[in-house]
């Protein structure tokens, strides 16, 4: 039951302020903001904003560890939940695949959240907060759903503070409710981060896609295609003796998710079922009493219907090795653990991307819970891991042809915190300064040959604000890393995953990175001292600046030096091993485990 104390109100309270719909409301002069977030432009009073909980390595890693510790925890106790709740007795293993996912995303982001409301009671132990009652809240069907609005919806947001903040108060925290309302429509209408339309299904690929099927449906080993490039996926398939298979709509997301708007929580029979035993601690209290009406629907309500939906792939193979798929595809989610407990199918997992060199990886290591084995792109660290070529460099141009620009890649940041790992330097004007930094202190001459290039997956209204901030250095276009790449004298790039590795095995790059705060994993404490000697990583764009000043017209002197080429040697030798004949290392590793 939920029981809201009031508490005396004093004018030296302060107002805790968790998103931009709670700042409309003046309540108190004294204010406490959770992030940047609350804010609807840059002129606001920034001097309360609190500051991020993990921006000290130690807290860090103390949380990093803590959320895979719950996590192991969590998933066997979600595994017996969900049993009971569908009347089944399925292993462990076929609930992770399926849930882990999205539990990579809800532990983290809820213990943040709970971080940062420690945070303010910590400056003042009796808060005031509005309480604003919210007509409709969106209730996630699948885990890319919740990740959606986790990671850029206020409402869904302020809901999370408000959930931790009633939990609190019947908990003994002295928190004052102060009722308000607002006009939810006209709120959301001034919404950046809008959901892009459903893209309609054209009949040549819907065609392939049949054909595929077709052709594909002995195939001993099913590849997510997007593991390599399309002329290295087929010469793959072609020397495993199969046809390669083109799923353009199934398993996509973006098609084969069943519109589930229609399907209702049914939180009777959520909270008839007992999730765990009773927690001392209290974090751990607190998901449990609120966990299971936070689960996706795809889970609970909808299971039978994308149970129904996975069993009109008929495919049953030998392998699977899936590079994203196994994420945010509930449909193949389901396809593949169905497949790996009654089939017997082996399951394997491949890196997409440079975050695994990362000591604080964001998906928490979750692939070695539910595969078989993982081919990683860096030196193994876990028993199943095996280092092979990077399955999207394979081939990768390894230089550039017409050396003329310097380019700054955009970090993903996006409104709120959704990740571990990436999230421990979640300033959302990180790129805002950078590029006001880069535009004052570059030399002219360099600063006519400078680009920005946007990323994928970033807050809609800072980017606004940085192209009006750097005008026509800003490329107005998404995914043109490739394209820019080969023209590119230098790259700036100010977060250490794929991109960065894409380019520094090309040609001259330079990191922002604090390594004391985003450190590579393994035994390299050297490797990264080197990296910084070498003027390869830099702490802040300041430095990466004088020295991109100082080498301009001379980059290749410094790039091609024998300590920056034994470092970066090393560098890929630990992270990023493009070894010989690539190919061929795949195609034995596949039919090594086919016997």
């Amino acid at each position: 039951m939920v029981i809201l104390k009031k508490v005396m109100l004093d004018n030296e309270n302060s107002q805790f302020i968790t998103t931009s719909i709670d700042n409309n409301f003046h309540i108190s002069n004294k204010k406490i903001l959770a992030g940047d977030w609350c804010f609807d432009n840059e002129k606001n009073n920034k001097s309360d904003l609190l500051s991020c909980p993990w921006e000290s390595n130690k807290n860090l890693s103390k949380d990093y560890f803590l959320s895979q510790n719950i996590l192991d925890n969590y998933a066997k106790k979600l595994s017996r939940y969900l049993n009971n709740f569908h009347n089944k007795n399925f292993p462990d293993r076929y609930w992770n695949i399926l849930t882990l996912p999205w539990l990579v995303y809800y532990i983290p982001s809820e213990l943040y959240r709970w971080r940062l409301v420690e945070k303010a009671l910590e400056k003042d132990s009796n808060l005031i907060f509005s309480d604003i009652k919210i007509d409709k809240t969106e209730i996630p069907s699948y885990t890319v759903d919740y990740y959606n609005l986790l990671s850029s919806d206020q409402f869904f947001n302020y809901q999370i503070f408000k959930k931790i903040l009633i939990f609190l108060t019947n908990n003994g925290k002295k928190i004052n409710f102060i009722s308000k309302e607002i006009n939810q429509n006209k709120f959301k209408a001034k919404n950046y981060n809008k959901k892009k339309p459903k893209p309609k299904k054209k009949f040549l690929p819907y065609a392939i896609d049949y054909l595929s099927s077709f052709f594909s449906k002995f195939n001993n080993i099913f590849i997510d295609r997007r593991t390599f490039k399309f002329k290295n996926y087929v010469r793959i398939s072609l020397k495993l003796f199969q046809f390669p298979s083109f799923y353009y709509y199934k398993f996509n997301y973006r098609f084969d998710h069943i519109n589930l708007s229609h399907v209702k929580i049914d939180r009777e029979k959520r909270n008839k079922i007992n999730f765990s035993d009773r927690e001392d601690d209290l974090f751990l209290k607190y998901l449990n009493e609120n966990i299971k009406y936070d689960i996706p629907k795809c889970f609970l309500e909808a299971y039978d219907l994308i149970n129904q939906e996975s069993h009109k792939i008929k495919l049953k193979p030998k392998i699977i090795l899936s590079a994203v798929l196994h994420y945010h595809n509930e449909v193949f989610k389901f396809w593949l653990a169905r497949n790996v407990i009654k089939n017997k199918t082996k399951f394997f997992s491949s890196s997409h991307g440079g975050g695994n060199q990362l000591k604080y990886c964001p998906d928490l290591q979750l692939d070695n819970t539910i595969v078989d084995k993982k081919f990683t792109w860096t030196l193994p660290v876990k028993d199943k891991d095996i280092q092979l070529p990077p399955g999207k460099l394979i081939n990768f141009k390894s230089s550039r042809s017409d050396k003329k620009f310097l380019i700054y890649l955009e970090k993903n940041i996006t409104l709120f915190p959704a990740k571990i790992g990436t999230g421990q330097n979640h300033y959302l004007r990180l790129n805002l300064d950078n590029a006001i930094n880069l535009k004052k202190l570059l030399n002219k001459e360099i600063y006519k040959n400078f680009f920005y290039l946007p990323s994928g997956e970033h807050d809609v209204k800072m980017q606004e604000t940085i192209r009006n901030t750097i005008e026509e250095k800003f490329v107005n276009k998404k995914n043109v890393f490739n394209k820019y790449i080969d023209k590119s004298k230098l790259v700036i790039c100010p977060y250490m995953e794929t991109a960065f590795l894409e380019s520094i095995i090309t040609g001259p790059t330079v990191l922002i990175n604090d390594f004391e705060k985003a450190p590579l994993q393994g035994n390299v404490k050297s490797l990264q001292e080197d990296l910084v000697k070498n003027k390869i990583v830099f702490k802040n764009i300041e430095d990466a600046t004088a020295h991109i000043n100082e080498n301009w017209h001379q980059i290749d002197k410094w790039w091609l030096s024998n300590e920056v080429q034994n470092t970066i040697y090393k560098f890929k030798k630990n992270f990023c091993n493009l070894q010989d004949d690539p190919i061929n290392k795949w195609t034995k590793i596949f039919n090594k485990h086919l016997i």
